[in-house]
C-alpha cells in the first residue's frame, strides 16, 4: 500500500502554513525536513511549510512517485480565498464618498444574537449594519 500524505492548511506562528500529515515514517520526516526544509510542529503534530506556491513545488518535487498526495483540502481553502468576497483589501464606498479597505470578517466567528448577552443585544444590529 502506498504511503499517504495529506496537505491541509492551518494558521501557526502568525503565519498560514502548508501542514504534512502523514503517518509516523523516518524516510519521509528526513526527507521533509532536509529538502522540502519543513519544520516540525508539536503542537499540531505535523510537519509544516510555507503557504505559498514555492514550497508546495518543493514539497510535490522531493516526495517518491510511490506517495499518495492528497491535497483536497489545500485546493478548496486556496479556491475559498481566491473568491471576491473573501479578500480582505475589497474596496467599499464609506458614507463620505471615499473608498477604503474593508477589512476581512469572518461572520462565523460572531455569536448569534441569542447567546450575547442581554445588555449588549442592541450593539450587534448596529455591527450588522455596517457590514
Amino acid at each position: 500500500m502506498k504511503p499517504l500524505i495529506t496537505l491541509k492548511p492551518f494558521y501557526h506562528r502568525g503565519e498560514e502554513q502548508i501542514g504534512i500529515y502523514f503517518q509516523n515514517n523516518l524516510p519521509l520526516n528526513i526527507l521533509i525536513r532536509t529538502k522540502a526544509e519543513g519544520k516540525w510542529s508539536q503542537t499540531n503534530k505535523c510537519w509544516y511549510v510555507p503557504l505559498n506556491r514555492n514550497s508546495f513545488e518543493k514539497i510535490k518535487a522531493v516526495l517518491p512517485d510511490d506517495i499518495t498526495l492528497d491535497t483536497y483540502e489545500l485546493k478548496k481553502y486556496l479556491e475559498k480565498k481566491k473568491r471576491p468576497e473573501n479578500n480582505s483589501m475589497a474596496l467599499i464606498k464609506s458614507k463620505q464618498g471615499f473608498t477604503q479597505p474593508a477589512r476581512s470578517l469572518n461572520t462565523a466567528r460572531l455569536k448569534s444574537p441569542g447567546s450575547v448577552s442581554h445588555i449588549n443585544k442592541h450593539v450587534l444590529p448596529a455591527i450588522l449594519s455596517l457590514l
